[in-house]
């Protein structure tokens, strides 16, 4: 399937997931002043941006907790363990309950998406039990294949999760579509950067074989295609170019920033074993790929607050 086809389909997949809540939404009679209250407040952006965290949080913890069994740098990737589970927490309060310091001004009301909100936590208290049992120094291989074995399953659910956020939230009042589906994409490019870390470990850990080493490429070009997405817009599926001349200014930063990281690393990560050094370099530079990804986020979720 080629990438203009799977961001369709996906898209189509939330609005018809989300189809009978969201027509009974616009179909309800509203208060003029009551909607101009919500246009102006509406945190629907930055609950789409948490949202779309939680994914890239259990792809982050699967990379770290795998180096950490790979030995490099254990000390920095125990710190990315718990800070990222803390993490993850925080944004699962904040969504259920509010946090103004996150921007999220009161409790979700939807019961669907607290009901979807539950269940993630729910399941993501077995990894964090093994994460802090790992973190303790209790059962360390143990626990390591725990988190790993669970990590997809958790990725699954916390995408659903997403996806259900973006059905219920996108809405004429709330956020526009366009700005919705370039404010997930960027999210995804987040995500990727850690499937990536995640990818490469397992490539180490598995003696470097060509299903591992296929699964990594496949990242990557997902990545790169995202990437060339948001630069240039793709019309026949609704996405927009850089609405922006700061976010065009960004993506084209990152396009610099991943061509050299490419150049220094991937070649070397795809075809010869690689010392503890240049792993923790790879990685090292993933990570602040990664925080560059976040600021170019934090942009998208700006234009969009303004321009709903």
């Amino acid at each position: 399937m080629t990438f203009t086809r799977q961001i369709c389909c996906a898209l189509s997949f939330v609005l018809l997931g989300s189809g009978a809540g969201l027509a009974a939404d616009l179909a309800a009679p509203k208060d003029d002043i009551v909607f101009a209250k919500l246009k102006i407040d509406s945190d629907a952006a930055e609950r789409l941006r948490l949202a779309n965290q939680l994914p890239m949080l259990t792809q982050r913890v699967a990379a770290a907790s795998c180096a950490m069994s790979a030995g490099v740098a254990v000390e920095d990737n125990r710190d990315v363990l718990k800070a990222s589970s803390r993490e993850f927490g925080a944004i699962i309060r904040a969504l259920t309950s509010g946090n103004p310091h996150m921007n999220i001004a009161g409790p979700e009301q939807n019961r669907r998406l607290l009901n979807d909100i539950e269940i993630v936590s729910e399941a993501w208290g077995y990894t964090k039990s093994a994460i802090y049992s790992r973190l303790s120094g209790r059962d360390d291989a143990e626990n390591a294949v725990l988190i790993d074995a669970h990590s997809s399953a958790i990725l699954a659910m916390t995408s659903t999760l997403a996806a259900d956020f973006y059905g219920h939230y996108v809405q004429p009042f709330e956020i526009k579509q366009s700005d919705a589906m370039a404010l997930t994409i960027a999210s995804r490019q987040a995500l990727l950067t850690q499937q990536i870390a995640h990818d490469a470990c397992q490539f180490w850990a598995s003696d470097s074989n060509a299903v591992d080493g296929k699964k990594l490429q496949d990242t990557i070009q997902v990545y790169e295609n995202s990437l060339t997405a948001l630069r240039g817009g793709m019309a026949n599926a609704g996405l927009q170019p850089a609405p922006t001349a700061q976010i065009a200014d960004e993506l084209t930063r990152s396009a610099a920033s991943w061509a050299m990281l490419k150049k220094t690393h991937f070649t070397d990560v795809s075809s010869k074993p690689l010392n503890s050094d240049e792993k923790q370099a790879f990685l090292s530079d993933l990570n602040a790929e990664l925080h560059n990804i976040e600021r170019l986020v934090g942009h998208y979720v700006a234009f969009a607050e303004r321009h709903h």
